[in-house]
C-alpha cells in the first residue's frame, strides 16, 4: 500500500474511532499517534469533511532579499566556467536547472554519475555544522538556522579548517583513483 492510501487509511481509522466513542487519547495510543495528530485530523474532519493533505507550497525561503541578493553578486563578481552537479536533490530542482541553462554561454555543466563520491570540499563543512549540532538544544527551525549560521561563522573565521579541507584536495583525488571511482574514506 502506498503511503497516501496507507495515510488516508489511518485518517479514517482516527474517524471511525472517534465516531465509535474513543477518547482522543485512546486514539492517539491505539494509532501510534500523537493527541495533536488525531486532534489535528478530527478538526479538519469536523471542519471541512476532508482528510485530504493540503497543497503545499514548498520549502520556506531560509534566506532574505538581502542575503540572496549578496548571493548573486557574489557570483556574478566571480565567474567561473563550468561547475558540477552531483545529482542531489537540491542540484536537480527545476529552478537550479533553469538558471544553468540560462547561463549556458558562461558554464559548461559538467556531466557527473549518479553515486559518484562526492569530492565538493563544501560537504566537509556541512558535516562539521552537523556534528556540532546539538537536537536536544535547538530544535526548532529557527534554532537550526542561527546554530547554521553561528557553525559557518565559526568556520570563516578558522583558516586552519578552511586550509586544511583545500589542501586535502590531491589526497581525495588520489583515494578515488585508487578506489576506481568507488567510494573513499572522504
Amino acid at each position: 500500500m502506498e503511503s497516501r492510501q496507507r495515510r488516508a487509511v489511518e485518517r479514517g481509522r482516527i474517524i471511525g474511532m472517534r465516531e465509535a466513542g474513543h477518547s482522543i487519547s485512546e486514539i492517539a495510543r491505539d494509532l501510534g499517534l500523537t493527541r495533536q495528530t488525531v486532534q489535528r485530523w478530527l478538526t479538519r474532519w469536523e471542519e471541512s469533511g476532508n482528510l485530504e493533505d493540503r497543497q503545499r507550497s514548498g520549502r520556506p525561503k531560509m534566506t532574505s532579499a538581502e542575503d540572496t541578493a549578496g548571493i548573486r553578486a557574489a557570483v556574478e563578481r566571480n565567474p567561473f566556467t563550468n561547475s558540477v552537479s552531483d545529482n542531489c536533490p537540491v542540484h536537480k530542482a527545476r529552478v537550479v536547472q533553469s538558471w544553468f541553462e540560462e547561463r549556458m554561454e558562461q558554464i559548461e555543466l559538467l556531466p557527473w554519475p549518479a553515486l559518484s563520491p562526492d569530492l565538493y570540499p563544501i560537504e566537509n563543512v556541512w558535516a562539521q555544522i552537523v556534528n556540532a549540532w546539538e537536537p536536544e538544544n535547538e530544535r526548532t527551525p529557527a534554532h537550526l538556522l542561527q546554530h547554521t549560521k553561528d557553525e559557518w561563522e565559526r568556520f570563516r573565521r578558522n583558516q586552519q579548517s578552511i586550509y586544511n579541507i583545500v589542501s586535502s584536495a590531491p589526497d581525495r583525488l588520489q583515494a578515488v583513483i585508487e578506489a576506481d571511482g568507488h567510494w573513499t574514506k572522504y
